[in-house]
């Protein structure tokens, strides 16, 4: 990390300890800096140095050691929250989802991927609960990641890749061309993500790849992204995003009529919700399968059993 992105981070933990040790801003920086470099310190423009971090640790009453400790767990804790908090909204776990937005204070965020992937998680949870318009929600999310300009760039955070893969979601959306491009570089190794080795990432790309030439009916490609993504999760141990990868796949087989395969995928796909055991994902996917198949997914799944003679 850089350090004036450090300094940036550093800075709004710092901000908001003075907060809830009920410290006004004068009062905090009153011998130590001005009011203005203070404030350029959270802003990122300028470098904090760690004389001025153990002044501004004296004020709080706390050892400067203990505060660049509880900084780095901060930092941590804070994405992991970010990170369930979106995956509890694309779940459609909204009472989950709106527990944990309680939790949240954007304003004292610590790293602006995070806050990034917070504004994205709250503009998708207003728009699954119907507050505003699909073209609404295309515009703001075009709006939030700067959409052209990431189309242009050859390094993205994961934040920025989740976004850029928000939009397969919208019908409206017709760009969905590019977006398919921009993935198709990193599978190629044309476009770097920086996510710290995460499994999650190549398997959520594979699978988006599916997701899009299932799109453009192109469904040949579908069994192929599909195939490549279950074999990479079996290879890392990875349950990742399988149940959707076991739909397309049965999706796919079932348009180009091979039976017995379609069938297998859906019940494999059932198997991979039970394991997850998230209830309103499962009841999204029988919705989502009863339309597609034209079945009744839960008869289905026990014919299928004893036909098959699993149990």
């Amino acid at each position: 990390m850089d350090k004036i992105t450090e300094t940036k981070e550093l800075a709004r933990y710092i901000e908001k300890l003075r907060s809830l040790r009920n410290i006004s801003q004068e009062d905090f920086v009153d011998g130590v800096v001005s009011l203005r470099q203070y404030r350029r310190y959270m802003q990122g423009t300028s470098s904090l140095q760690m004389k001025i971090i153990k002044q501004l640790a004296e004020k709080l009453s706390f050892k400067p050691e203990y505060i660049l400790l509880e900084f780095e767990s901060e930092k941590l804790k804070e994405t992991q929250n970010i990170n369930m908090l979106y995956n509890s909204v694309v779940n459609y776990d909204f009472e989950t989802a709106s527990k944990l937005f309680m939790s949240v204070d954007a304003k004292f965020m610590l790293d602006d991927d995070d806050l990034l992937l917070f504004e994205h998680a709250k503009n998708l949870f207003d728009y699954f609960n119907k507050r505003f318009t699909e073209t609404h929600a295309i515009s703001k999310t075009k709006e939030l990641i700067a959409f052209d300009k990431v189309l242009k760039k050859k390094a993205l955070s994961t934040s920025e890749l989740l976004i850029l893969i928000s939009f397969f979601s919208f019908k409206e959306f017709k760009e969905h061309h590019l977006v398919a491009q921009k993935l198709t570089q990193y599978i190629n190794h044309q476009l770097t993500v920086v996510s710290g080795h995460n499994v999650r990432t190549v398997i959520l790309v594979l699978q988006q790849l599916a997701k899009y030439f299932g799109m453009i009916d192109d469904y040949h490609k579908v069994i192929e992204f599909c195939n490549s993504a279950i074999d990479y999760s079996v290879k890392m141990k990875s349950m990742y995003s399988l149940d959707y990868l076991f739909y397309y796949q049965a999706l796919a087989n079932y348009k180009l009529n091979n039976i017995s395969i379609y069938e297998e995928s859906l019940y494999r796909c059932f198997c991979a919700l039970q394991t997850e055991n998230i209830s309103a994902k499962t009841e999204k996917f029988v919705l989502m399968i009863e339309k597609s198949f034209k079945i009744d997914y839960l008869e289905f799944v026990r014919q299928y059993i004893n036909t098959q003679k699993l149990f």
